[in-house]
């Protein structure tokens, strides 16, 4: 259903999966403020993310202090090359790196 949404939606320039990336920047910025953070938690989640990296940087605007590098792209490549399959594994994959014992999601 989201695809079809998706596609259907493609005319109008809508951006796909809106509401789940701007629930992943808001826990990012949370993760930053959180009195937990630290440089060690910053590499912990780069090195999960290592792989989806790239797609989650195209979809989440306050990605960018865990992987430690710029967009190098505009903002209207968002997911246009990814496949669903890779999107829906690198969501997995955030959702796996973001969480601590003292701010589980």
């Amino acid at each position: 259903f989201c695809s079809a949404k998706y596609f259907q939606n493609i005319a109008v320039e809508a951006e796909p999966y809106a509401a789940i990336m701007a629930a992943f920047s808001d826990i990012c910025d949370l993760t930053v403020q959180a009195s937990d953070f630290n440089e060690g938690r910053r590499k912990e989640i780069k090195q999960v993310l290592h792989e989806s990296a790239d797609i989650l940087m195209r979809s989440v605007s306050n990605i960018t202090p865990f992987l430690e590098k710029e967009c190098d792209f505009g903002v209207d490549e968002i997911l246009i090359d990814s496949t669903s399959a890779k999107f829906k594994i690198a969501c997995k994959t955030f959702l796996r790196a973001m969480p601590s014992k003292k701010h589980p999601i």
